[in-house]
């Protein structure tokens, strides 16, 4: 997949269409803060190859002091072999504004843990109820934020003692 040895990975395998300039914003922040850390997009799917949405995101992560080879883009892949790949990354990342809804599930069944953002409307509380209604739900205290600073201190904070508390 092109994930970097030893790196720390953040992923997010949302379609493009939900990753808006805040969020992003907020997750170049968060690489910023965690050194050795690349963050794992799916690729556009094969309607939109070609259309420059890789290079596009790469100037975007630059623009925010990230060096573009910190993002990687996976290959669109069958289900199952989707879910097994999840295991070369460390955490999801949701996004915001309509958060992870069948990507987080899948995630959750890869055993990638989320971390998100509870929202006040159906599309951003998705996430939030996938994890309350896990095997463990104590786990919701630990990865549904209230707000987007703690989002941001808990995905770094993962990346150290948080991370074996929650990965299953």
């Amino acid at each position: 997949e092109g994930l970097p040895r030893g790196a720390f990975v953040y992923a997010n395998f949302n379609k493009q269409d939900k990753l808006e300039p805040y969020i992003f914003t907020v997750w170049m922040g968060v690489l910023l803060r965690t050194p050795n850390s690349v963050l794992w997009l799916l690729s556009p799917s094969h309607k939109y190859e070609g259309s420059g949405i890789e290079v596009n995101l790469r100037r975007e992560a630059e623009a925010r002091g990230i060096r573009g080879d910190r993002i990687i883009f996976a290959k669109r892949k069958p289900k199952g072999e989707h879910l097994r790949r999840m295991k070369g990354a460390d955490v999801f990342l949701d996004s915001f504004f309509y958060g992870a809804h069948s990507t987080a599930t899948d995630s959750l069944r890869g055993g990638l843990p989320v971390i998100t953002v509870k929202g006040d409307s159906w599309p951003r509380r998705v996430g939030a109820s996938l994890i309350a209604n896990m095997d463990d739900p104590s786990l919701s205290g630990v990865l549904v934020m209230s707000d987007v600073r703690a989002f941001a201190d808990v995905a770094v904070g993962v990346k150290g003692e948080m991370l074996g508390e929650v990965r299953r």
